[in-house]
């Protein structure tokens, strides 16, 4: 069924509910403001103006769960700490995770400094929040596009860091892999403006024509979508990113770069009458930023966030109030020379082959895994390939996902995250160049407990499918989400040959947890 009219106030109040609910973020334990601040030098390695060519440079970072092992997680170009709300949320409520999240310098609510940037600064910026966490060892690092050649370059610098383990997600190791097509110029210029603040060409730009389309899911409370009313991923999309640009725009507004570098946010924002504290790492307590009644945009997205149940009131979101602006030509547009300087700093990024391989070699006891979207744009699915051969990892390909899989593929992203960063043996026994697809079924906890037990000689037994399943389809992967570490079993389908030769490509539906889209595990050694 076709969604109802943009204009409908039915569709317009689920459309503010679900970005209530995604901007509502009561597991943050504490947030702050890095003081990452540089002398610039000349080309020859010089300082002649001397402190006075000291660039100011405040990095803001926010901390999530409070579990052992250290996520860390580095976002791209045009991103902010928002952008990883799913993962947060996800890795958060599992219980196992401390999850950490930053803004790269020039985005977000970190200091736009002066540019040109370099990723080798942009990795020492990060560096520093590692410092500031007290983190040095066992941290897995996750980084998307930029973030992506951010952690590479944090992996050839020797800072005493210690890696479990390393995913790049949809980026490259050179930008002389970049050299586009005809095609890939015209798209490039049309994707440039969405610098200019307008999230439409944003989503173009970075999701895929399908999902953006696409009804939106996610792990809603069920008042959300009531009366019918499915909007798409578009169109809550949109209503997201500018709810994130209104926020910047005014914590901007109160002249960020002026604000004295401290451990925490209570001292650096303005503080409301009665506020919320979180506790800091240091154990003091500090004032969780979304709490504020000076952002007046967030404001409104809890108290709708608070406000979804059945008798509950429409949600009061100011969706209207922007469209208004936009009207009225009073929306005050992004600051864009901070996504300048990143994207000139992207174009910068060349590291040859032998130094790819180094990266591997400074760090031998980090597992490595490269995860690309099928689909993506911006940076060419070869890329993600090579990177892979490189440093003689997997590779995962997310069918169907753009540029940003954590977003539009974000269970199937988090469930590979979280095997790939427990070392969960399911992900080694699935055969080379298999692909996964999801489960035909709404829910199947009940019959695979009942017939995915093994036999009493110890093998596998088949297990009888009552589900369609597609003729390729021979085994079935089973996870079973109780167990603390998911072993996994793959067991073989009832009715099929289990001695005949399989083809190159095989398939497996996966059962016991959720995917919304389908993986393929390509292994180079």
């Amino acid at each position: 069924m076709s969604p109802p009219p943009s204009d409908d106030p039915r569709y317009r109040q689920a459309v503010d509910a679900l970005v209530a609910e995604y901007m509502n973020m009561p597991d943050l334990v504490s947030s702050g403001m890095i003081d990452a601040s540089r002398i610039r030098r000349n080309r020859l390695g010089f300082n002649p103006g001397g402190s006075k060519n000291r660039t100011k440079c405040n990095i803001y970072y926010e901390v999530f769960g409070t579990g052992p092992r250290k996520l860390f997680l580095i976002m791209g170009m045009v991103g902010c700490t928002t952008y990883w709300r799913l993962q947060t949320r996800y890795f958060a409520n599992h219980g196992d995770y401390t999850i950490c999240v930053f803004d790269n310098c020039g985005s977000g609510r970190s200091t736009i400094s002066a540019g040109p940037y370099k990723v080798t600064q942009l990795a020492k910026d990060a560096c520093l929040v590692l410092e500031h966490l007290g983190w040095s060892q066992d941290i897995h690092m996750v980084g998307v596009s930029l973030g992506g050649m951010i952690a590479q370059e944090m992996c050839l610098m020797d800072c005493g860091l210690g890696f479990a383990s390393v995913a790049l997600v949809d980026t490259w190791h050179s930008s002389t892999m970049a050299l586009p097509t005809a095609k890939e110029v015209k798209f490039a210029f049309k994707g440039m403006s969405a610098l200019g603040g307008n999230p439409r060409h944003l989503i173009d730009l970075v999701f895929s024509r399908r999902w953006a389309d696409a009804v939106f899911h996610d792990t809603l409370k069920p008042a959300v979508l009531q009366n019918d009313c499915r909007p798409t991923n578009r169109h809550v999309m949109t209503s997201l990113f500018r709810i994130i640009q209104m926020d910047l725009n005014e914590h901007r507004a109160r002249d960020p770069e002026k604000m004295p570098p401290t451990n925490t946010v209570a001292s650096a924002m303005p503080q409301p009458a009665k506020h919320k504290a979180v506790t800091d790492l240091s154990g003091s307590s500090a004032t969780n930023p979304y709490d504020n009644q000076g952002d007046s945009t967030l404001h409104h997205s809890l108290s709708a966030a608070a406000a979804l149940s059945d008798d509950a009131p429409p949600p009061q979101f100011p969706l209207r109030d922007i469209t208004r602006q936009l009207e009225q030509g009073t929306f005050v547009k992004r600051e864009v020379s901070g996504d300048l300087h990143q994207f000139m700093a992207c174009l910068g990024h060349r590291l040859s082959s032998s130094r790819v391989k180094r990266i591997r070699a400074q760090n031998p006891d980090t597992r490595f895994i490269v995860i690309h979207g099928s689909k993506d744009r911006v940076i060419r699915p070869a890329c993600g390939r090579t990177l892979a051969k490189l440093l003689a990892c997997p590779v995962v390909w997310i069918q169907g996902a753009g540029h940003m899989p954590l977003i539009d593929a974000h269970c199937t992203f988090n469930l590979i995250l979280r095997a790939f960063t427990r070392d969960e043996k399911w992900l080694h026994a699935v055969p080379d160049r298999t692909t996964v697809i999801p489960s035909p079924a709404a829910t199947d906890d009940d019959w695979i407990a009942d017939n995915s037990s093994p036999c009493e000689n110890g093998s596998a037994m088949a297990v009888p499918s009552p589900l369609p399943l597609p003729a390729s389809v021979r085994e079935m992967l089973i996870i079973d989400e109780a167990d603390p570490m998911s072993t996994g079993r793959i067991i073989p389908v009832a009715g099929c040959c289990a001695e005949s030769t399989d083809p190159p490509t095989r398939e497996l539906v996966i059962h016991g947890t959720q995917i919304d889209t389908p993986f393929r595990i390509r292994r180079y050694t």
